[in-house]
């Protein structure tokens, strides 16, 4: 439905453009089966930022964010290709934790790049790529961001066997146990 809002009421017409090939499908689930290769691979703002709890099963959106994902967007880059992570953040232990995840992906840190508005509201712009002139230019780029997460104490990983993005620590508060319990 959303795809054809899109097609119908956006004033450029960009799904009218030749070179734009519409996929409907689950972030995860193209990443692990697609054949292509790709450029460049962007995540901007692929999140349900509901009231949910963060430990809730159905916010299907923390498996896009996993070590485990980005390794899954990777192997699909081709050389050098990049992966730009885009998204809002309110706390500085999630800005660390994009981080560490790409940087086990990728091997080492992505060029980060923070803008935080006047409300405290902080857009958090990663990118990961093996190419060195690539990292060089995100680089020069990078240092005109007003924010930078204090990682003194970063969270551990998101991953697939714990994929709370939104959860600090690995911990399963009491209130969530007495709820699991039947």
């Amino acid at each position: 439905e959303i795809h054809r809002i899109g097609r119908n009421l956006h004033p450029d017409s960009p799904y009218q453009d030749p070179r734009v090939h519409v996929i409907i499908d689950d972030a995860r689930h193209f990443v692990e089966t697609t054949q292509e290769r790709f450029d460049l691979i962007v995540f901007s703002h692929l999140d349900a930022h509901t009231a949910l709890s963060g430990y809730t099963n159905i916010r299907l959106d923390n498996y896009i964010y996993t070590v485990e994902s980005f390794r899954s967007c990777r192997r699909l880059l081709e050389p050098g290709g990049a992966l730009y992570v885009s998204f809002w953040i309110t706390q500085d232990w999630v800005a660390a934790r994009f981080a560490e995840n790409l940087r086990l992906a990728f091997g080492e840190p992505p060029i980060s790049y923070f803008v935080k508005d006047g409300a405290g509201v902080i857009q958090a712009h990663y990118l990961a790529t093996d190419d060195p002139t690539v990292r060089a230019r995100a680089m020069e780029v990078s240092h005109l961001g007003n924010w930078g997460p204090d990682a003194a104490s970063p969270p551990p990983p998101s991953t697939d066997d714990w994929p709370y993005l939104f959860v600090q620590k690995r911990i399963v508060p009491t209130p969530m146990l007495l709820l699991a319990v039947p």
